[in-house]
């Protein structure tokens, strides 16, 4: 069966009569593609004709190539964005800051993502939890960022705790540790 397919790709790529022969390279990744995507098990048994136009119309464009297209721009990996995201902006290079913008500039769900982070990064690191809190947790539940929106719930059940985490300049770290280890120990 796969050999049938390929020889079947290898005519349609090779057919002199519609446009240039392609070899090379790009021929076997046209080739590879062409089997993936449209040669099944199910269509080479029943013999339709759709197949072999719908494998010519694919390898049509690869036909006028006389060499392989340019690579895409390289998406930067989760972590990366991720890493761009939490850091401080004054924190990364000038390269750093124009891969992230370009990114926020096509992806508009990262554009608000990296907002939201934003403004809840300076309301934290500011103390401003009592003024700004209830804004922010509104503009998150509006908005349609699933994961964010799940956070944005998770302060709603224990909101004044939370608020009072953003706006006091103490925190209750101690009293938690004590906490910890008197229900560790039993006491």
């Amino acid at each position: 069966m796969l050999a049938l397919a390929l020889s079947t790709g290898k005519k349609v790529i090779a057919r002199p009569a519609t446009g240039l022969a392609l070899t090379g390279p790009p021929a076997a990744d046209a080739l590879s593609s062409v089997y993936t995507r449209f040669i099944s098990p199910g269509k080479l048994q029943r013999g339709t004709g759709s197949t072999w136009q719908a494998v010519e119309r694919y390898v049509r464009p690869f036909r006028a190539m006389t060499a392989a297209p340019p690579p895409g721009p390289v998406v930067p990996s989760t972590r990366q964005i991720t890493r761009w995201l939490l850091s401080r902006p004054a924190a990364r290079d000038d390269d750093d800051q124009a891969q992230l913008a370009s990114l926020q500039d096509r992806c508009p769900d990262l554009d608000a993502l990296a907002g939201h982070m934003r403004s809840f990064a300076e309301m934290m690191s500011q103390r401003r939890g009592q003024q700004e809190l209830e804004g922010w947790l509104t503009a998150v539940e509006a908005d349609d960022q699933p994961k964010l929106r799940s956070f944005a719930h998770g302060i709603r059940r224990d909101q004044p705790a939370v608020t009072a985490g953003l706006t006091l300049p103490y925190s209750s770290a101690a009293v938690e540790a004590t906490s910890a280890g008197s229900r560790c120990h039993g006491t």
